[in-house]
């Protein structure tokens, strides 16, 4: 039902998790997704596991202490308020001891339904693994990528033909931001093309907290784009915006996923459809939270990803291109506010040619993978 990867990027502790929640009642409807609103029509095929909802797996305990949860969603809820109870008000950082002695007790009750990894630190941060099970402590890891999606999720940390940064990025945690980035945008990109993930039973995008040097913090704000892109036989390049751009935003307890649909009109790409969703966490339903158009994403980020999806009819070679940016040191890709609540992506096309065809001199004979048509 889920991904949940506690790794290094560049350095620097992350914790990875995705949204979607799914179960075994097979012949109900999917929950609708914006992302692929199409899976409960029946000739799309079938998915392994019912997709039932989407929640937060991922929780900040305190400023020192983040954990990941994967497995039955009634146990991810009594496992994440205990451990608020027990370290939230503290803010240090407990040890690997303490915390396998707050999870023991669950070894027997949750039996092979609960896994739990994260980060803690004290002197330094150290990534642990537990898992429900009889005599089961929890332990220290060099790494852990945990869910029904840990292989695919692997296989995609690599997958891209070119997956990376803008050449303006210096800093080491600045490069670890836009890489994680780079990664959870793996996962909406396949989701809009291939739909490969939904298929491992996780998605519906993800989101990241990464060690800042002092405190874990949620990557804040995150604006996601995505192009189509063909490659003729006489060399010329059309590219053609995806009819779906996204937003991720971390509102302390809880954050939105933010998806627009477009048309496409003589003046270019118009939106349609905007659906705005609030990710709880597993252990507060915050049934008081109440969306208002308030609460309304714009596309104005810290920090973006580009998902391409290219053919190259020249050679028959297929790929994507992944790239993270930051908007303040960014000049390939930019959004414009043009007045109220109207925007623009604006990208630099030579320089997204040279990088669409130095990705297609590296990719290998494939299918196609249109991005959300």
């Amino acid at each position: 039902m889920t991904i949940v990867a506690a790794l290094r990027i560049e350095g620097i502790p992350a914790l990875i998790g995705d949204f979607l929640i799914t179960d075994e009642q097979y012949g109900t409807d999917h929950f609708w997704l914006p992302t692929r609103p199409n899976l409960n029509d029946p000739r799309y095929p079938k998915l392994p596991r019912r997709i039932s909802g989407l929640r937060r797996k991922l929780h900040l305990i305190n400023e020192r202490f983040v954990v990941g949860f994967t497995g039955a969603v009634d146990a991810g809820a009594v496992i994440f308020a205990d451990l608020e109870r027990r370290f939230r008000t503290s803010n240090k950082s407990p040890s690997i001891k303490e915390i396998s002695r707050a999870l023991e007790q669950f070894n027997v009750l949750f039996d092979r339904r609960a896994t739990v990894v994260g980060w803690t630190c004290g002197s330094r941060p150290r990534c642990f693994r537990w898992s429900a099970r009889p005599g089961s402590s929890a332990t220290h890891e060099p790494y852990a990528i945990e869910g029904s999606g840990s292989h695919h999720f692997a296989d995609l940390l690599t997958k891209a033909d070119v997956s990376g940064y803008s050449p303006e990025v210096k800093i080491a945690f600045e490069k670890s931001v836009l890489l994680g980035l780079s990664t959870v945008g793996a996962v909406l990109t396949e989701e809009l093309s291939t739909g490969a993930n939904l298929r491992a039973s996780y998605g519906s995008g993800a989101e990241i907290v990464l060690y800042t040097g002092n405190r874990f913090e949620f990557v804040s704000k995150i604006g996601y784009a995505f192009l189509n892109v063909r490659i003729e036989l006489n060399g010329s390049i059309t590219i053609m915006p995806s009819n779906v751009s996204v937003v991720y935003e971390a509102r302390e307890r809880y954050c939105l996923l933010q998806v627009t649909q477009y048309s496409l009109t003589e003046k270019g790409l118009k939106a349609e459809n905007t659906y705005l969703q609030a990710f709880t966490p597993l252990h507060d339903d915050m049934t008081q939270l109440v969306l208002t158009g308030a609460d309304e994403v714009t596309p104005e980020c810290s920090y973006y990803f580009n998902g391409i999806a290219f053919l190259d009819t020249r050679t028959n070679r297929s790929g994507t291109l992944q790239i993270g940016g930051i908007s303040s040191g960014d000049l390939w890709f930019r959004v414009l506010k043009r007045g109220d609540k109207l925007y623009s992506f604006q990208w630099d096309h030579r320089m997204l040619q040279d990088m669409i065809l130095f990705a297609a001199s590296r990719a290998t004979p494939a299918a196609s993978q249109k991005l959300a048509d």
